[in-house]
């Protein structure tokens, strides 16, 4: 009664996992499903914002292998899904999230589980729901207006995502090999070849910056230097070019083969008053390997792509929040902890 009165008078109503008894008494049906993602199919003012990443919760079915501990056990994306009808504008393919008018004003129907997936896809739950109240017009204050700053890696750069040709006199592999299952196509096609066919194509110009994920990070012209990308060896250390008041780090890159979930990589805070503090990148929860995209609990898909051998590449975006916002930097570093990871751009959030 509360949710006919209040869309009588024109306003929004949210369905959160309705069940089918309340589905029937608002005039509309539910149907039974077991799905691990959902895909933002054609434009809609209630999924603006979204990205089919955000809607990618866990590997397709036969993929669980890859990572049994983040998927054994776990609830699909969606349990149901509202029964295509008269009035019924699905806003997710299938209608995992539905809109179907209600007197002068409108019911939207969520169904997906983000309120029992919290604690295992926070960063996709959070921005799902965020995402969904703003475009029902909530009123959900104004956000912090942070400032990035991309770090030029260029100096510190140490490996080539682009190999060679076969043919030349001294042909290479790429970051990760081997052989040409490498990330030369990352992040435009600049090889002048077609990667499927394997005939000229034109060259897309490097750009000098590049939004991955929304956060903007500095390329490196691998035409001007041979290499493009920083992998920091094992138990190795190197220094970024960071001081003063820093809020967050992003990084942007992945593992070069299956890591599992062992820590990868550590970010080493180094405060001006002595003191210093670590944050640690996992797999599977921070960033997963470049060569599959099955879903990690914290990073996001930031750059999906070809390697000469490969149509599933992904370039992950993952952060970490200075432990001590109020304490300026003196120094920034990343240690290598496995010696496999590639950091292809870096970008402070002051």
């Amino acid at each position: 009664a509360a949710v006919r009165a209040h869309c009588a008078a024109g306003g929004t109503a949210i369905l959160h996992l309705p069940d089918a008894a309340l589905a029937g008494r608002l005039g509309f049906t539910l149907a039974a499903a077991d799905l691990r993602h959902l895909t933002r199919a054609d434009a809609h003012a209630l999924s603006e914002g979204l990205s089919n990443d955000d809607l990618w919760w866990q590997p397709e079915k036969g993929y669980e292998w890859l990572t049994p501990a983040k998927t054994a056990g776990k609830p699909p994306i969606v349990q149901a899904v509202v029964e295509p009808a008269a009035g019924v504008s699905a806003v997710l393919a299938p209608a995992g999230l539905a809109e179907l008018p209600l007197g002068q004003g409108r019911l939207v129907v969520d169904l997906v589980r983000w309120s029992a997936r919290h604690d295992d896809q926070p960063v996709r739950a959070q921005r799902y729901l965020r995402t969904l109240l703003a475009n029902c017009g909530a009123d959900l204050g104004a956000l912090p207006v942070s400032e990035y700053r991309p770090l030029n890696l260029a100096a510190l750069a140490n490996t080539a995502l682009a190999g060679s040709e076969a043919g030349v006199a001294q042909p290479r592999a790429g970051w990760p090999g081997p052989g040409a299952n490498d990330l030369r196509y990352f992040p435009v096609n600049g090889t002048g070849m077609d990667p499927r066919l394997r005939v000229p194509a034109p060259r897309e110009p490097l750009p000098a910056q590049m939004h991955l994920a929304g956060v903007p990070f500095l390329t490196i012209d691998r035409e001007r230097q041979p290499c493009d990308a920083l992998v920091p060896a094992k138990d190795a250390s190197v220094d970024l070019p960071v001081t003063g008041a820093v809020r967050r780090l992003w990084l942007a890159g992945g593992a070069g083969g299956w890591i599992g979930d062992a820590p990868q990589l550590a970010t080493v805070w180094r405060y001006a008053d002595g003191s210093s503090a670590e944050s640690v990148a996992i797999g599977g929860d921070h960033l997963g390997t470049v060569l599959e995209r099955t879903p990690v609990k914290r990073g996001v898909v930031g750059w999906t792509g070809l390697t000469p051998q490969r149509d599933d590449a992904v370039v992950w975006v993952w952060s970490h929040d200075n432990p001590h916002p109020e304490r300026k930097l003196a120094g920034l570093s990343l240690r290598g902890l496995a010696g496999n990871v590639a950091v292809v751009g870096a970008t402070v959030e002051r």
